[in-house]
């Protein structure tokens, strides 16, 4: 593959040096403009706001000379009555031309008549206030009694001067009390010349401007309070942002502006002022393409001290490649060497290619050396592995038929080893029979003794209930004979009710008599008049006593009769009871009968159960010597069958074993095939290697 050479060393080095130079200055030149161009805006920025405030402060001396001047017509009013205040207002007024030409007109409203006149007014145009003139009412005179201070009014253009006016009104109090407000209308021809005078650069333009961005002052009349600065002035910025700031200033490069805004708080006013950037940054951008041009002038100085800086070395680069190019066209000439003419970096060069060739020629000779020894080494080696690999051939193939008997003989085993396994699940099917019937057994034992403790009990609950019947056959009959003694003891009560009742009955009877004898008596006593007042009282007193003895006789009655009721039925209760016990005690006997049945039938049960629980501990007995036996017949026959799983075990391992050997026998085969082939191949390529070497040139008389 030829090689064609499209650029030269020397011109990139020309060009890389000559750009490093031109970025490095250029960079330096990009840089202190930068910094000259932010030097140069703060600088500006401090100025205009030192403007501003310089303003604000002229406008602020101006407002406070008007306020000044009102207050102290104020004072003269404050400690005078409404006619000796007319007299001091119209003689401070007087002079007011003379004073301060820029009051328009001056006025006083009065709290103490507000029904008549209400004020006085003087204006510089003559005009008089009419009767119906609400002084109390105008807005100059409602939001200074509102807020008790000096209030500034919103301006406006005066119709009969075509000047801008603004007014001021001040409270006056007396002892803390509102007696009146004083106000004044103000020309605003000083304000409006300080703001256009206020000019930061040659091109500023300078306003007032109140919260809704409305002019309150500029040179055209028309446009005051009515155009919006920011409309008019087609300046784009973000408002809300810079109208927030007490002091902004914005440089609007990409519209080529400065503008700055100072508010006034008393007033919700602000300063602003806007104009050319050029008048602040000047012939920045001039300087800008001068430092650029300087940058370009130095880059193309360097190209050219670079140019003939690189001649000398460039041309013994070129001569040291003229020289490896002959080499390497003259068919592996080693014997040629290149001039070593400087003591520097070509030098140098010169020198290592030198010593190159020198060691490379070395290096050929002991390759060809290596080359020879290697031809006659791959050969014997070859022959050696074809022996070898003969002789694994035939151990393999011995080896399959060894594998092929094992393989027989281990089929054979398994046969034998299922058919063992065969019949010790059968034996052990067998086994578990046995211990099933064993474990029913054991089971019936159980079920057996737990019948027969049961049969105790009952045997024992059968003789508790024959001594609980004839206990409850004792109480009934007690209990018989508890209610026969409280029926005779119930009769009786009933007969002496009787008795009680049939006496209760001559009481009564005996009372009524005495309620008529008193009756009678009433009537004699009122016969004899006056003496017979004293035993018409007793006759009265024996008449009541008859008749409340006659109400108890007959609630005594009404009670027994209630009583021998209740008598009555507690004798039919009792009989009743009688005969409930007397059946109870027929049903009690009849039970202990049963209950004596029941145990002596229980008591032959046990026995019965005595001998069956006999019989089934000679079963467990019988039982468990047989478990005994099935339990060592099979820890015997599980060795047996676990002998024989081992033996097959060894037996596949042993095949397994020698199957593994077999096959790395074949590979070890395989891999001598294959290292025979790559032998071949080292003998083919040191042959070649050889062929290749006897092309180098070498110094004549060399010895390999």
């Amino acid at each position: 593959m030829d090689f064609h050479r499209r650029f030269s060393i020397r011109l990139k080095l020309m060009l890389l040096v000559t750009l490093t130079v031109f970025v490095i200055i250029l960079a330096f030149a990009l840089f202190s403009t930068r910094f000259l161009s932010q030097a140069v805006l703060q600088r500006g920025q401090a100025q205009l706001e030192a403007r501003l405030q310089a303003g604000v402060m002229d406008f602020r001396v101006w407002l406070a000379a008007k306020s000044d001047a009102l207050i102290a017509y104020g004072d003269s009013l404050a400690y005078v009555d409404y006619e000796t205040a007319k007299d001091v207002f119209l003689a401070a007024v007087t002079t007011r031309g003379q004073r301060d030409p820029e009051i328009y007109s001056i006025y006083y409203a009065s709290v103490a008549k507000p029904g008549e006149s209400g004020g006085f007014f003087l204006d510089s145009s003559g005009w008089v206030p009419g009767d119906d003139y609400d002084w109390t009412g105008r807005p100059w005179f409602t939001r200074a009694a509102a807020t008790g201070a000096l209030i500034y009014d919103e301006p406006y253009v005066d119709a009969d001067t075509g000047q801008l006016v603004f007014t001021l009104a001040t409270p006056i109090r007396r002892d803390g009390r509102l007696v009146g407000v004083l106000g004044a209308d103000i020309f605003m021809t000083t304000v409006t010349d300080l703001v256009a005078a206020l000019q930061p650069t040659p091109s500023a333009r300078t306003f007032l401007i109140n919260s809704d961005n409305l002019y309150v002052t500029n040179t055209d009349a028309a446009k005051v309070m009515a155009g919006d600065f920011f409309e008019d002035t087609a300046i784009q910025l973000d408002q809300a942002r810079f109208m927030e700031a007490s002091l902004s200033v914005e440089f609007l490069a990409d519209q080529g502006l400065y503008v700055g805004a100072i508010a006034i708080p008393d007033l919700g006013w602000r300063l602003v002022s806007f104009g050319q950037l050029s008048d602040i940054i000047g012939d920045l951008a001039s300087k800008r393409w001068l430092n650029i041009g300087f940058a370009i002038g130095i880059g193309l100085l360097a190209l050219v001290l670079v140019f003939f800086a690189m001649a000398v070395p460039v041309r013994y680069i070129r001569d040291v490649a003229t020289g490896m190019a002959m080499v390497a066209s003259g068919g592996g000439d080693l014997q040629r060497k290149l001039d070593v003419r400087s003591h520097d970096e070509i030098g140098e060069l010169a020198f290592h290619f030198n010593s190159f060739t020198d060691y490379l020629a070395t290096l050929i000779r002991q390759t060809m050396v290596v080359s020879d020894n290697l031809k006659a080494v791959s050969a014997e080696t070859r022959d050696a592995s074809v022996r070898v690999a003969q002789g694994l051939d035939t151990a393999v193939q011995a080896l399959d038929g060894i594998i092929s008997t094992v393989r027989h003989e281990a089929t054979d085993f398994d046969v034998t080893s299922r058919s063992v396994n065969l019949f010790f699940d059968q034996y052990s099917n067998l086994q578990g029979k046995l211990l099933s019937q064993s474990a029913s057994v054991e089971q019936t034992a159980a079920a057996m003794v737990q019948i027969s403790r049961t049969m105790d009990n009952v045997a024992i609950l059968g003789k508790k209930g024959q001594d609980l019947v004839v206990g409850l056959n004792d109480s009934a009959r007690k209990g018989g004979n508890a209610v026969n003694e409280l029926a005779g003891v119930m009769q009786d009560i009933s007969r002496r009710s009787e008795a009680i009742a049939e006496f209760t009955k001559v009481i009564g009877e005996i009372a009524e008599r005495t309620n008529m004898l008193a009756m009678n008596a009433a009537i004699e006593a009122a016969h004899a008049g006056e003496t017979g007042k004293g035993f018409a009282v007793v006759a009265d007193e024996i008449r009541k006593l008859a008749e409340s003895a006659n109400t108890e006789s007959a609630e005594i009655s009404r009670l027994i009769g209630e009583i021998n009721l209740s008598i009555a039925a507690g004798l039919k209760s009792s009989n009743a009871a009688q005969g409930d016990l007397a059946r109870m005690i027929v049903d009690v006997e009849e039970n202990g009968g049963l209950s004596r049945e029941i145990s002596a039938a229980t008591a032959e049960e046990a026995k019965g159960g005595d001998e069956i629980l006999r019989a089934l501990q000679l079963i467990r007995d019988a039982n468990a010597e047989l478990k005994l036996v099935i339990n060592q017949q099979h820890e015997e026959a599980t060795g047996i069958r676990q002998s024989i799983m081992s033996l097959q075990q060894e037996t596949e391992v042993v095949a397994g074993s020698i199957g593994e050997q077999g096959a790395k026998l074949n590979e070890l085969s395989n891999r001598v095939h294959s290292f025979n082939d790559h032998m071949d191949s080292v003998a083919d390529e040191a042959a070649k290697l050889a062929c290749i070497m006897e092309n180098f040139k070498l110094e004549e008389g060399a010895c390999p």
